[in-house]
């Protein structure tokens, strides 16, 4: 399977997306709570839209925290409630970019 095709079947790939587009209008995002992750309506933090994509929402919020760190938070949770709508999707968009240089390491070993 080439990494194109794989970017789009690789679930946490899938969740990245579904939880960035949940939140992708900043009236659906939101700071210092989850928000209701059990509605497609409301606004979500970006924990809250990862929780909202999977009930397992561990291995995307690992990448996710990645991308944060890499911008000098401890979190995902903190750059969400600490800095503006698009450095979220800034975030998200770098969580994506980890999660696809770790296919291509993997395709490679």
């Amino acid at each position: 399977m080439d990494l194109e095709a794989l970017r789009h079947e690789d679930p946490i790939m899938k969740v990245l997306r579904a939880a960035q587009e949940r939140i992708r209008k900043p009236e659906n995002w939101c700071q210092g709570t989850y928000g209701d992750r059990h509605s497609d309506h409301g606004e979500l933090c970006a924990w809250g839209a990862i929780r909202w994509a999977t009930p397992d929402e561990w291995p995307a919020a690992l990448v996710l925290n990645a991308a944060a760190k890499q911008n000098g938070f401890s979190s995902a949770g903190a750059l969400n409630d600490c800095t503006d709508h698009p450095t979220v999707m800034a975030m998200f968009d770098r969580a994506q970019e980890l999660r696809m240089a770790d296919m291509m390491e993997a395709a490679v070993a």
